[in-house]
């Protein structure tokens, strides 16, 4: 009975060490971190960024955790700065928050397994600077998408204020949606002017100077001094991305009377303020955001718009008397 009861401990013993040497022993291919793509950032404000990327699959390695590491000094890791993404998947996209204006930042992905964590090779950033519009000494936060700065909301620079019912093609008047009258600092305290901004017939959104002829043309316009109104160009830069010209991605994830889901992946923050249409009239608010942009034809002066009853970013003519939002774009 000794002897066998021995044996069996011997063979119990034996059968451990074997584990122990088949699970250190695994191959290389098995205990190195797992690679991720090189990934890129698709938009930039002042205390945000948005980052995508992907974790490289290998079988019989699984996944613990992803995500991006960030710093404002060269190749962070898990010790600085980190962000989880925790959704399914080999994807990666994350927001970064609580950035500095005007601050380089270095960022990397990581991949965790039960082994080792990956990282990615490094993005360098630097956030862009609120910008103020000395005339009214008013504070704008901006986004930068494919190299480009835009304003992040709908300009508010309002020289003067007119009711929907004063409209011209050859006058400069501004509006506030919903405001019927002529005062200034009245317009100003309304909800519509502090969320939306204000509407520009194209004599004011010109600002005396002549239309672009070229779609890589712009003008400066009632834009502040190093800012312009977009030029047909910028628009197409803004929208034309591999993802598509779909309006759930540049649209505000509130505020529209559809209530569609809306990702706002590059944070352009389009909210639905309206416009003045042909007849004089405020229309459609929540329902549709008008931007102009310096073209013009025979038809008319050019908008891009999104529209809750289209699933693409639109672009149209308008007459000259109606009025529209202004985003501003940085010169280059």
């Amino acid at each position: 009975m000794l002897k066998r009861k021995f044996s069996f401990k011997l063979f119990a013993l034996s059968l451990l060490f074997i584990g122990s040497v088949s699970f250190f022993g695994c191959s290389e291919e098995y205990t190195l971190p797992l690679d991720l793509e090189d990934g890129a950032v698709l938009a930039i404000t002042p205390t945000k960024a948005v980052y995508e990327g992907e974790v490289i699959h290998r079988d019989g390695v699984e996944l613990w955790s992803k995500g991006v590491c960030y710093n404002t000094n060269p190749e962070p890791t898990l010790e600085d700065f980190f962000v989880y993404d925790e959704s399914e998947g080999m994807s990666i996209s994350v927001i970064l928050t609580n950035l500095e204006p005007n601050t380089t930042y270095f960022i990397r992905a990581f991949s965790k397994t039960m082994f080792d964590v990956g990282y990615s090779e490094e993005i360098i950033i630097t956030t862009p600077d609120y910008v103020i519009d000395m005339r009214d000494d008013r504070v704008y936060n901006v986004v930068e998408i494919n190299g480009v700065t835009y304003f992040q909301e709908n300009l508010k620079y309002l020289p003067n204020v007119s009711p929907s019912s004063e409209n011209s093609a050859e006058e400069a008047h501004c509006y506030v949606y919903g405001y019927e009258g002529y005062d200034i600092d009245e317009a100003m305290q309304s909800d519509n002017f502090k969320k939306y901004g204000v509407l520009y017939n194209v004599p004011a959104a010109l600002n005396g100077e002549e239309a672009a002829e070229e779609n890589d043309e712009y003008v400066q316009g009632i834009c502040p001094d190093g800012w312009h109104i977009p030029s047909y160009n910028d628009w197409i830069d803004l929208y034309a991305s591999e993802y598509g010209y779909s309006t759930t991605l540049y649209r505000s994830k509130t505020g529209w009377d559809d209530n569609k889901e809306s990702s706002d992946k590059f944070l352009f923050n389009a909210l639905p303020g309206g416009y003045i249409n042909e007849d004089g009239e405020f229309d459609e608010i929540l329902k549709a955001a008008y931007w102009w942009h310096s073209s013009y034809n025979y038809f008319g002066q050019f908008v891009f718009h999104i529209h809750s009853d289209h699933n693409n970013v639109g672009s149209m003519s308008i007459k000259d008397n109606q009025a529209a939002s202004v985003r501003c774009v940085k010169d280059y």
